[in-house]
């Protein structure tokens, strides 16, 4: 016995009902988990073969770290999973929210100097092909009526569930990087009881 959608399953023993499990018990990942992926499956098509300026190394965190502890290659990009915030009225049944994630993408300084491009240039393709990437998504969002991610991510039918926010640009010289730091927000909705599910 489980969970078929929003119901529970009961058990009748002895004439006295009994639930299963009253806390909703689903199977597979969060909503907002199931994005994450998606996104970060979405960042990694940005390749020269796919037809960008350049290909990210693309990654998620293993770990909470401060800044300035790690050491990455030129091009990594490690999708960090920022704020949440809560644009729209909720309702009683679901809410709905737009999660933040930033997308670091590291630029070595002696890789620049040696392909002999300006860092302005490289940050510059950084943003854009992400952009672009996200660009290839909203279109497919005005398709499938708002939604995108299987229909996860949502923001209405009229309206696109993905938010480009403008690039942050960091210095690092204790890694010898430039950091391009690209916010992208994406929106979605979830069972006001249960964050596996949406009404």
């Amino acid at each position: 016995m489980g969970i078929i959608g929003n119901d529970i399953i009961a058990l009748v023993t002895g004439g006295v009902l009994e639930y299963e499990d009253p806390f909703y018990p689903t199977e597979g990942e969060s909503i907002i988990e199931q994005i994450a992926q998606w996104l970060a499956a979405a960042i990694a098509e940005i390749t020269e073969a796919n037809g960008y300026h350049q290909t990210l190394d693309v990654s998620r965190p293993e770990d909470a770290y401060i800044e300035g502890d790690k050491s990455y290659n030129d091009l990594s990009a490690v999708i960090n999973q920022s704020d949440c915030e809560e644009p729209d009225k909720k309702t009683q049944e679901e809410y709905f929210w737009r999660q933040i994630f930033e997308i670091d993408v590291y630029l070595l300084a002696d890789v620049t100097k040696a392909l002999g491009v300006k860092m302005d240039t490289r940050i510059n393709r950084i943003a854009a092909d992400i952009y672009k990437r996200m660009g290839f998504e909203m279109l497919q969002a005005r398709a499938n009526k708002g939604r995108l991610c299987n229909g996860l991510a949502y923001r209405g039918p009229s309206a696109c569930p993905i938010e480009l926010i403008p690039p942050v640009i960091i210095i690092a010289p204790y890694i010898n990087s430039t950091i391009v730091k690209v916010p992208i927000g994406i929106f979605y909705e979830f069972d006001a009881t249960n964050p596996y599910n949406q009404i």
